[in-house]
């Protein structure tokens, strides 16, 4: 969605991807702070949870993308592959980490969660999954389409538009991501907001 779309010469899927990871980095390093000033230092309940030591390798994995982000390559480069698949694994490996360590939360003695917020828990982590394989495959049936049906907008330079050729399945594709992109985004919205609900109120 928005594949060459810019704003201010900048990508508008690449304006949000990098306004959202600087909000994430900014809320992450505040929590992160926050946590250790609220416990007065390193947890007591390390080692038998490994929930600190899962939190705080998730947090500094999490500072390292951005920084890796300030050294990546042209897109045209020979080794920008190498950039985004090692982009793509230390986020992912952040996302799994992040997910086992609120997992080992639940058992936190100083926190004392009820058990239903493991259900909330499991249940946002399989809408995540769900919601990521969809996405995945259906990223690849599309680029296993051909360009028939291609529809073809003449020049029309009155109102600055250039000649493209759009195909049917762009337009289908970009409404079904819109619709995904909406039931993600109410998906976490709800469920985040459902396990905060439960931290305060514990």
């Amino acid at each position: 969605m928005w594949p060459e779309t810019t704003h201010c010469k900048v990508k508008v899927w690449f304006a949000w991807h990098r306004f959202l990871n600087m909000v994430t980095v900014v809320l992450t390093s505040a929590a992160f702070i926050l946590i250790f000033i609220h416990v007065g230092g390193w947890s007591s309940e390390w080692p038998a949870n490994p929930h600190p030591l899962l939190g705080t390798i998730t947090t500094a994995l999490m500072w390292l993308q951005p920084i890796i982000a300030l050294f990546r390559c042209d897109p045209g480069a020979s080794k920008r592959p190498i950039f985004n698949w090692v982009h793509f694994l230390i986020g992912m490996t952040a996302v799994i980490l992040g997910i086992i360590t609120l997992f080992y939360a639940v058992t936190l003695q100083s926190i004392n969660l009820p058990q239903y917020f493991w259900w909330i828990l499991i249940a946002h982590v399989a809408f995540f999954v769900v919601m990521f394989l969809v996405m995945e495959f259906f990223t690849c049936l599309s680029s296993k389409k051909s360009d028939k049906n291609a529809i073809h907008m003449q020049d029309f330079p009155s109102n600055g538009f250039n000649a493209m050729t759009l195909s049917v399945e762009d337009y289908q594709g970009a409404r079904f991501k819109q619709v995904m992109l909406i039931l993600f985004v109410a998906g976490v919205i709800a469920f985040s907001a459902a396990l905060i609900a439960v931290i305060v109120t514990s």
